[in-house]
């Protein structure tokens, strides 16, 4: 694999958009190609693993896979314009990632101009509802921005 030039493998993993002449020889010892188009070994896994009638073939494929931290957002899973948004200097992301008490704890103890409170406190009001409930249930170790298949099935 590392012998191939980076074009090969490229188009190896991702393919190349068009079709791609194979050619090989049968068992009669006769040349042979046709035609056809290549999709990638990585689009071929993903769309079997979504298209995986059962577990155990879901498995199969998700070996052959792994959870890799976007490059721009770093895996805060939001888009650049929506981390540049701050709350006391704390962005979205950075929120998200503290546990639910602490969160309730640091929204509850915001102080707003009188501007920012009107735009805010409907929504803040709601959010702080809601995390309430979730320490009211035992839930102030979780962070927000954890993934919903790490939950346990009494977290979920």
């Amino acid at each position: 694999w590392e012998d191939l030039p980076a074009q090969i493998q490229e188009a190896i993993l991702y393919g190349k958009g068009d079709s791609v002449t194979v050619k090989y020889r049968n068992r009669y010892g006769r040349d042979r190609s046709y035609t056809t188009g290549y999709e990638g070994a990585v689009a071929f896994i993903q769309r079997r693993h979504l298209e995986a009638d059962t577990d155990t073939s879901r498995d199969r494929f998700a070996g052959y896979m792994r959870e890799v931290p976007c490059l721009d957002c770093h895996g805060a899973r939001l888009k650049p314009l929506s981390l540049a948004v701050t709350i006391a200097e704390h962005s979205i992301a950075q929120i998200a990632a503290m546990p639910i008490g602490a969160c309730l704890e640091f929204l509850s103890a915001l102080s707003l101009s009188e501007r920012d409170l009107v735009i805010a406190e409907r929504v803040l009001k709601e959010v702080n509802e809601r995390l309430a409930f979730l320490v009211d249930v035992g839930l102030h170790y979780l962070t927000l921005d954890r993934a919903a298949g790490t939950l346990a099935g009494g977290e979920a």
